[in-house]
């Protein structure tokens, strides 16, 4: 694959626009939108580069001397912005599958280095018996909502920690994604449950239509004549004869 050749761009930089473009256009989105401005002097020109895609405005943090330079770096900024962006609709149907909760924190802890995170379930009494836990992970407390049992408040309060680290830390959601998305790969069902389609999805594979499938139930059908003979499909007229004859006989010798 070739690249534009500019001088002082490393090549890695330029891919951007291109995957940007790619993004937009793989999604049916608009194509990118650039515009740059020239902050410095004509002889000594420092351009800023903003960028409009999919709904969000991206501008580069510093000036470039040329307007692809500008217009490349705020790319970089604006596909990686997107790249490590969690989209909620997709995932929350795993990350909030309880028993999947503990798991995914468990794995995000050992991946940051953290120690393993701390549950303090106790329970309230009243009208019923319920459970309420907080998690500490990496100093921070976090509140689950009540549950009926001492494992599910677990699970919630795990839960609340995701959702709390998707939203505020934004390297942290980036890892928590990868995390989240390899046990959309390790459970098929969460992957069908995902699916907006409609439900035959969850109905299993078979080949051919509906009206073939008949025809060969139909056929697979054991068919007997008067002897015990299993016969084919084929044999079916042929049985009704003979229980025909059979019956005019019997009529015949008993005089019925």
């Amino acid at each position: 694959m070739e690249f534009p050749k500019f001088t002082s761009i490393p090549p890695a930089q330029v891919m951007y626009k291109n995957q940007l473009q790619e993004y937009t256009q793989k999604n049916v989105k608009q194509l990118p939108i650039y515009q740059t401005v020239n902050e410095g002097f004509p002889h000594a020109p420092k351009f800023r580069a903003k960028v409009l895609v999919d709904g969000s405005e991206y501008e580069s943090k510093s000036t470039y001397p040329t307007k692809k330079e500008a217009e490349q770096a705020v790319a970089k900024i604006a596909y990686e912005c997107i790249h490590n962006k969690i989209d909620a609709r997709d995932i929350s149907l795993i990350y909030k599958e309880p028993m999947l909760c503990k798991s995914i924190l468990y794995e995000f802890a050992v991946k940051r280095n953290l120690d393993r995170p701390i549950y303090n379930t106790r329970y309230t009494e009243g009208s019923s018996i319920v459970y309420i836990c907080h998690l500490v992970l990496g100093g921070k407390t976090y509140k689950g909502e009540l549950a009926g049992s001492k494992q599910m408040a677990k699970q919630v309060a795990a839960q609340a920690a995701i959702e709390s680290l998707l939203d505020l830390e934004e390297t942290d959601a980036g890892m928590l994604y990868e995390i989240i998305m390899s046990k959309n790969k390790c459970h098929p069902s969460m992957q069908t449950r995902m699916d907006t389609g409609p439900s035959e999805k969850m109905l299993p594979k078979c080949s051919g239509n509906l009206q073939g499938q008949k025809a060969s139930n139909e056929r697979a059908v054991a068919c007997f004549n008067t002897d015990g003979i299993v016969g084919s499909s084929g044999s079916g007229p042929k049985r009704k004869t003979e229980t025909n004859n059979w019956e005019r006989n019997k009529m015949r010798r008993f005089g019925n």
